[in-house]
């Protein structure tokens, strides 16, 4: 299960300049903008597309074969493809909070953290369906069996 996490966290560090344009865009639009309520949506959402990428480059080339080889089963790939989203969700909230302190948008109402929990909810539904699609199907059938 440590080899999946490392192997994902490599996946992320491949990703590292789409990574720093969405914290620079994130960290932009709080400094900027009094609203922080689309910052609060947008970087979880996005870090949390991490995932689905990663369940990608895993299917490119025939990975499956290779990772399944190892000493897992399907049932903790999935598990961990969970806790990966989890982990990133929630690392996205973190960070979101502690740039909202350092940056003095620290907010006055509860709205602000109810659109968090809102949009975390909602990332996890939404990765819920789209996790088991993709595995199911595929990277080009699962954009077929999404639009239909």
């Amino acid at each position: 299960m440590k080899g999946l996490w490392i192997k994902d966290l490599q996946y992320v560090y491949l990703q590292k300049n789409f990574f720093i344009i969405i914290v620079l865009l994130s960290i932009g639009s709080l400094f900027w903008s009094d609203d922080a309520s689309f910052i609060l949506t947008f970087f979880p959402a996005i870090l949390s597309f991490f995932t689905q990428s990663s369940i990608s480059y895993d299917e490119l080339n025939h990975g499956y074969t290779f990772l399944f080889t190892l000493p897992i089963s399907r049932k903790d790939y999935v598990v961990e493809k969970y806790r990966f989203m989890l982990v990133l969700l929630w690392g996205g909230c973190l960070l979101i909070d502690v740039w909202m302190i350092l940056l003095g948008k620290v907010p006055n109402t509860t709205d602000t953290y109810g659109n968090m929990i809102m949009i975390t909810c909602s990332m996890v539904l939404v990765q819920s369906i789209l996790i088991p699609i993709r595995l199911k199907f595929g990277m080009e059938k699962s954009r077929i069996v999404m639009f239909l």
